[in-house]
């Protein structure tokens, strides 16, 4: 994670994976999220997700968040790819969890199928949305999806 000499040595003096650990590399996260450090906090929020599957377990409903949180520094970085890997991680948990009906795994069903369809679209036709033969919402700009995915997607 490349959280720094702080964050580190806390790892070593409190485990690595234990909760004080875990809530000192979420709040690094955050606040480089914050302060539009995308690339860092996807670093760190993957740190982060590697201490939590030692805390919690493979597959825990406690990933989530941490997976939402990773997908959106994704796409703030339009990093289609790794947006899609964490959120489909995160969709399958939930899914797993509560099954296919639940308001959660739909709602993050809803936010994949945005993902792809604009990251699709941008493959195709670039950055400009008035190439696209598809009939697209006048928000979904070059901003359009960002924002549109993070009013689904965790704040904090």
């Amino acid at each position: 994670g490349g959280g720094g000499f702080f964050y580190r040595y806390a790892e070593e003096q409190l485990g690595f994976s234990s909760e004080e650990a875990v809530g000192l590399w979420a709040d690094l996260a955050a606040l480089r999220m914050r302060l539009k450090r995308f690339d860092a906090a996807a670093s760190d929020y993957a740190h982060l997700l590697q201490m939590q599957t030692i805390l919690h377990g493979e597959g825990s409903i406690k990933l989530v968040t941490t997976c939402e949180k990773l997908g959106k520094a994704h796409v703030f970085m339009r990093s289609w790819e790794g947006a899609r890997a964490a959120l489909s991680v995160a969709h399958g948990i939930v899914s797993k969890a509560h099954g296919p009906h639940h308001h959660e795994t739909i709602r993050l069903g809803d936010v994949l199928l945005s993902l792809e369809q604009y990251a699709a679209r941008r493959a195709l036709f670039g950055f400009n949305p008035l190439a696209m033969l598809t009939p697209v919402p006048s928000w979904l700009g070059e901003v359009g999806l960002s924002v549109a995915l993070t009013r689904c997607l965790p704040s904090r």
